[in-house]
């Protein structure tokens, strides 16, 4: 019965590869759309890369094999960047702390 509880592999690569595919396909089209220069762009990379970074790391704390939450959560927070950089150009000191 508890084998029949747990997700067999093809379920949890389909699961994995599905949020990893819906988090860079959102990505990329935010960055597409957007009118951000070289640079900025740049720094929109390194914050989808600290994305990366964090969900491998609350999966592997956590146990947790479900990332479509902390993609979606990671997605709003690119989102929230991208606006701003489009705006302003200027980051706020809390933007950059996964770039340290």
């Amino acid at each position: 019965m508890a084998k029949d509880e747990q997700p067999d592999l093809a379920s949890f690569e389909g699961d994995l590869f599905g949020a990893l595919f819906d988090f860079y396909e959102k990505a990329m089209a935010l960055l597409r759309q957007s009118s951000l220069d070289e640079e900025k762009l740049k720094l929109a990379g390194k914050a989808i890369q600290g994305v990366f970074a964090k969900v491998t790391d609350e999966m592997k704390r956590t146990r947790n094999l479900n990332l479509t939450g902390p993609f979606e959560a990671g997605y709003e927070d690119i989102r929230r960047l991208v606006k701003e950089l489009s705006s302003s150009g200027k980051l706020k000191p809390a933007d950059r702390d996964g770039d340290e």
